[in-house]
């Protein structure tokens, strides 16, 4: 009867199916190739390093990044915590949260940033930057009050000790 006509349709169906199935497969490959090129914290705070060196660059004392925006700069899907810690990481000794939320993981969070010589200091000592900044303002400051200001355990002023 018509059995042969309706085998050959559906054998022309199946073939069709399969390699709807092969292209599938291939781009499904191709997300996960994308997903294993994932951006780190590092990155996030290299990035926020380059927006601070630019405004250096630019002469502004100060420049306020905003979570969302670096999310959406750097192409990011559900990072949002992953941005924002980098954002409060990356902040050192004056710089000033403008605006934060109770989570502290929202796409409105805003940091401004002091960008002068600690930017220099951030760059140099990627790492330990933070800490060899704190460490030479901190000597700075003690040999500053030492010499210049008033003794509060004696009651005297004093010039050197």
């Amino acid at each position: 009867m018509g059995y042969e006509k309706i085998i050959v349709e559906l054998l022309g169906r199946i073939q069709v199916l399969e390699e709807q199935v092969a292209v599938l497969m291939q781009e499904k490959s191709q997300v996960s190739e994308q997903e294993v090129n994932k951006i780190t914290t590092d990155d996030i705070r290299k990035y926020i390093l380059k927006l601070k060196m630019a405004a250096k660059d630019a002469g502004n004392k100060f420049i306020i990044l905003k979570s969302g925006d670096i999310h959406k700069a750097l192409n990011l899907k559900s990072a949002m915590p992953q941005v924002c810690n980098a954002m409060r990481q990356s902040m050192v000794e004056g710089d000033i949260v403008v605006h934060t939320t109770p989570s502290g993981n929202s796409s409105t969070i805003e940091i401004q940033y002091n960008v002068w010589w600690r930017v220099i200091m951030a760059k140099r000592y990627s790492k330990h930057g933070r800490r060899a900044g704190l460490f030479i303002g901190g000597v700075l400051f003690g040999l500053i009050r030492g010499i210049f200001f008033k003794n509060k355990y004696w009651g005297e002023w004093y010039a050197f000790r």
